[in-house]
């Protein structure tokens, strides 16, 4: 006896692979393979990719992967409450645990999201001494925040690595979901009022109008030389 057919568009669907050449059975799977790439996040995502070092000077990284999102400064899409979440301890890559508020400065925080495998991650903290030097000015702190990565490639990651900015991590992806974060890189700026000003991709001139806006700086105030990408 067989097992019961729920229904008969099922059945007829069991009988109709069967018939068919493996060939065209296989080419749907390969095609499936190849866009799976971009699936879970609409940046680079934190597994997507295979471990990546920084782009050279020059290199001009192209979206194979991934379509940038349509919206550069999009908002988060749930509320989110900076005070609580800057709370939350984290360790450096030395092991010391701070919370995220320790790095407020006076004209507010941004903080980074990457991790060690996203070339655009890479891009984005390849251009990171620029962006640290342009808020300076402003007493705006930079950290960088790394996720979904073990500690020993985080360590190892960064050690010869001089970006400007502390770094802390998250072995897994708790914090950047936290933020409402769900691709990488991403920049999120918290103004000294506790407001989220900025939560986008890391093209640098939009965050920088974003703090202006925020600190009520006049138009050009803020300036970078790197461009940043619309990846993430």
């Amino acid at each position: 006896m067989t097992g019961c057919i729920i229904d008969r568009e099922s059945a007829m669907g069991v009988t109709l692979m069967k018939r068919l050449p493996r060939r065209i059975l296989v080419l749907p799977l390969i095609a499936a393979l190849v866009a799976g790439c971009c699936l879970p996040l609409a940046g680079c995502g934190t597994r997507a990719h295979q471990p990546m070092p920084l782009p050279a000077a020059g290199d001009k990284m192209g979206g194979a992967c991934c379509d940038p999102a349509p919206d550069a400064a999009a908002k988060p899409s749930k509320e989110i409450a900076p005070r609580a979440l800057l709370a939350a301890k984290l360790p450096d890559v030395q092991d010391n645990v701070k919370a995220l508020s320790e790095f407020m400065g006076e004209g507010g925080l941004m903080l980074l999201f990457v991790d060690t495998r996203c070339p655009f991650s890479g891009t984005a903290l390849k251009e990171l001494p620029d962006v640290v030097k342009g808020l300076a000015g402003q007493k705006v702190n930079v950290v960088v925040l790394n996720s979904d990565d073990a500690k020993e490639r985080v360590q190892n990651f960064y050690a010869s690595r001089s970006l400007g900015a502390p770094i802390l991590y998250d072995t897994g992806a708790a914090t950047r979901e936290a933020w409402n974060v769900h691709s990488v890189p991403i920049a999120v700026y918290v103004s000294p009022a506790m407001k989220i000003g900025y939560q986008g991709e890391a093209i640098w001139a939009n965050l920088g109008s974003a703090v202006e806006q925020s600190l009520g700086l006049r138009t050009g105030a803020i300036k970078f030389t790197a461009a940043g990408t619309g990846f993430g």
